[in-house]
């Protein structure tokens, strides 16, 4: 790992107020590897820790991921662990799925310098929907930008303007890939209970079995840029305990759940959401804090 790339944030380094530790993990013969970001203060107790798991596209996510991991560790004093992809090919940690961020979290709370018991991630576009499928006992979850799936390519004719999108969609799909490059260059109408639906439907029937606290974060276009905010009003409609922050007004009435608007760029509002829900959610463990927004 190229710890010069860890340094390019938007403050002075010379006042650095962490340290960090690389850790290596082998699940599977599948490579995991990251970042342990630690405050430089002294405690007696361990820290919380929030994990942050990029998007599919990993390369482009560290900026965001970077910039989340200073700004935790430096305003609110706890630990993050950032992953990273050390296998040139990043699908194959991402279609490791649940299974790679359940052992992620695993290992990295056996640390004494981490309270098992107050872990939470944080998970860019697909990381995020990773996130609410994964187990392993975490105290909260928040989602930037809803997560890429097939069904979302099919449904929103959205997509079909981003070429590279059609190139990445069948790796990202594995064995339905070609299926899906097919629908990518020659789309089809949205049809109701074709096969991608019903799977559609499964997927968000497992998220409504997650009942730890759920934050969504997204701008009208999209954290990453390629979703549209309707893929997280749909997961916000699925899960049971959940706030959902448009960093836009919306174009449109919202559900009667806790909704929040923000005008502005995207950054300084994500990270101010970030922040809130971290300390509320993670360290001072206020899960009533996701009622009384609003």
């Amino acid at each position: 790992m190229n710890l010069t790339s860890e340094r390019q944030f938007s403050r002075p380094y010379e006042k650095q107020q962490w340290r960090w530790v690389e850790q290596s993990m082998v699940h599977h013969d599948m490579k995991l590897s990251g970042t342990l970001w630690i405050p430089k203060e002294q405690k007696t107790e361990p820290f919380p820790l929030l994990i942050v798991a990029p998007g599919i596209l990993a390369d482009e996510s560290q900026d965001v991921v970077q910039s989340i991991a200073d700004t935790v560790v430096r305003d609110l004093g706890i630990a993050v662990f950032t992953m990273n992809y050390d296998n040139s090919d990043v699908w194959t940690y991402t279609l490791g799925h649940k299974q790679a961020l359940d052992y992620t979290v695993n290992h990295v709370k056996k640390s004494q310098e981490i309270d098992g018991e107050k872990i939470g991630i944080l998970g860019v576009s697909y990381g995020g929907g990773i996130a609410l499928l994964a187990r392993e006992k975490r105290k909260a979850v928040i989602v930037l930008g809803a997560p890429i799936n097939p069904f979302a390519i099919t449904r929103n004719p959205y997509f079909q303007r981003f070429s590279r999108l059609r190139e990445d969609g069948a790796k990202l799909i594995g064995l339905r890939g070609v299926r899906l490059a097919s629908e990518f260059e020659n789309p089809v109408p949205h049809k109701q209970d074709k096969p991608s639906d019903i799977e559609d439907k499964k997927l968000l029937a497992e998220y409504a079995t997650f009942h730890s606290p759920v934050v969504l974060i997204h701008a009208d276009e999209g954290a990453d840029g390629l979703i549209p905010a309707e893929e997280s009003r749909r997961i916000f409609d699925a899960v049971p305990n959940g706030s959902l922050f448009i960093l836009e007004k919306p174009k449109q009435p919202m559900n009667p759940k806790q909704v929040h608007n923000f005008e502005g760029s995207l950054r300084a509002p994500m990270l101010a959401v970030v922040k809130e829900a971290v300390k509320n959610l993670l360290i001072e463990d206020k899960p009533s804090w996701l009622q009384k927004r609003g």
